[in-house]
């Protein structure tokens, strides 16, 4: 037993992500607040947009861009005890929550980079919330091309924030989630 501890640690400190504990009811709270304010610039940006492009879901493709990445979806996903499992008969015992709090990080970090200076209150809040997961993260950046027609910049704007929503509310949902079946971290806060 205690060497399958050892094994463990050794592959969080490998991949250079360390994550401490952390309190998760304020991570939550933030999170949720963070589903608002992305909500609140996509209505902003759709007013400043005045009918120039239609900023929805219905009309923009979103584009995953952590799909090459360890992302909130992949790493947060319980894993199922068997191939013939039901959704219902999975369990959080295949959750690493370190690995998942880290890809939440790593989310967080890269649609900062993408969204930073769009609306300060989106940009406090991501650095609040990326704060408050405690979680050294050392993933290289991501490099984003540059857009210089206005239109191309209003496109790329329209669809980062719809694709940080679901992000966002992914990110939410996960940590509620960890927070109602007693997170692992929040246990060791306690003791």
């Amino acid at each position: 037993m205690w060497m399958l501890v050892v094994i463990g640690r050794s592959l969080v400190v490998e991949s250079k992500t360390i994550c401490q504990p952390f309190d998760l009811e304020r991570s939550y709270n933030i999170s949720r607040n963070l589903v608002n304010v992305v909500s609140e610039a996509i209505l902003k940006l759709q007013a400043d947009l005045d009918g120039k492009l239609n900023c929805s879901y219905e009309t923009v493709v979103i584009e995953d861009v952590t799909a090459n990445t360890t992302n909130t979806v992949k790493a947060c996903l319980p894993s199922m005890n068997s191939q013939t499992c039901t959704c219902t008969q999975m369990n959080r015992t295949g959750v690493d929550e370190d690995k998942c709090l880290a890809a939440i990080y790593s989310d967080l970090k890269l649609n900062m980079k993408r969204l930073q200076g769009l609306n300060p209150t989106l940009d406090k809040t991501v650095r609040g919330m990326m704060q408050a997961l405690k979680v050294h993260n050392e993933d290289k950046d991501h490099e984003e091309k540059a857009f210089n027609d206005k239109s191309d910049r209003l496109f790329k704007q329209c669809t980062a924030m719809l694709y940080f929503q679901l992000r966002a509310t992914t990110i939410s949902r996960v940590l509620r989630q960890m927070m109602n079946e007693g997170s692992m971290h929040q246990k060791a806060m306690k003791h």
